[in-house]
């Protein structure tokens, strides 16, 4: 009887040990084959970050690229589109004209004072943001207070047309969308003037009010929520309003 325990424990024993051995094989098989998945996973990931980072690079030299063919389109069209040849005759009359006309010579000082060029340039610029205000109903020292805050009264810098990082361009600021709806280039700066001028006669007309007017300028149709939400509308409009309120103080003084 204890022959027999003694061969059945032997024989348990060994069973044990066997299917203890299966057990320990098929773990390290299974830890072997997932550390060799990881290995392959980690390696194809690097192959996938090596090919996006060599499309990135790919892609930054070709925005570079675009960029310098963009700016020196730019520097093209805006140097032959402002290449004006103004006589000296025709100089002498529009120096004149404006010593006569109060509100063309604030306007005039403004730009003199912001912008390094002769007067003849200055007049020039002057009288055609009065030209352009008066044929759209728009108080000429409202265009002007929309111009200083909009780009300190510069349509160049650096013998460049302004444009910023939402491409709008020059002296009111003229976005793509605005050259759009009147087919008009805003590096050339009469047709700035002209749309600035045209767009906001359009907002007042639209909402009978400048305030509204000026927060559509700056940031679209929603003007009640900019006004009320949008520091920078609300910063916008009240600046514009000040620099009026300024200029028209100075048309009333003797």
């Amino acid at each position: 009887m204890i022959e027999k325990l003694i061969n059945l424990y032997e024989r348990t024993e060994k069973s044990t040990l066997f299917y203890l051995t299966i057990i320990l094989v098929a773990m390290f098989f299974i830890i072997g084959m997932s550390y060799s998945y990881r290995v392959y996973e980690k390696a194809q990931l690097n192959t996938k970050y090596e090919n996006l980072k060599e499309k990135h690079e790919l892609l930054k030299a070709e925005n570079r690229d675009l960029e310098l063919k963009t700016e020196s389109l730019y520097e093209e069209v805006s140097r032959v589109a402002n290449s004006r040849d103004i006589d000296e005759y025709t100089k002498l009359l529009m120096s004149r004209y404006i010593d006569n006309n109060k509100e063309i010579d604030i306007i005039r000082n403004e730009i003199l004072y912001r912008n390094e060029i002769s007067v003849a340039e200055a007049s020039y610029q002057a009288m055609w943001i009065y030209v352009a205000s008066v044929e759209n109903n728009v108080d000429p020292l409202l265009t002007l207070s929309i111009a200083l805050k909009e780009n300190n009264l510069r349509h160049r810098v650096d013998n460049k047309v302004t444009v910023n990082e939402k491409r709008a361009k020059g002296m009111f600021q003229i976005t793509p969308i605005v050259e759009s709806i009147y087919n008009m280039n805003a590096l050339i700066f009469e047709e700035n003037v002209l749309m600035g001028a045209k767009f906001i006669s359009k907002q007042l007309e639209r909402y009978d009010s400048t305030r509204l007017a000026l927060a559509h300028y700056n940031a679209g149709s929603k003007v009640h929520t900019a006004l009320k939400s949008y520091p920078e509308t609300i910063d916008y409009v009240k600046t514009v309003l000040n620099y009026y309120a300024i200029f028209q103080e100075k048309m009333s003084l003797d």
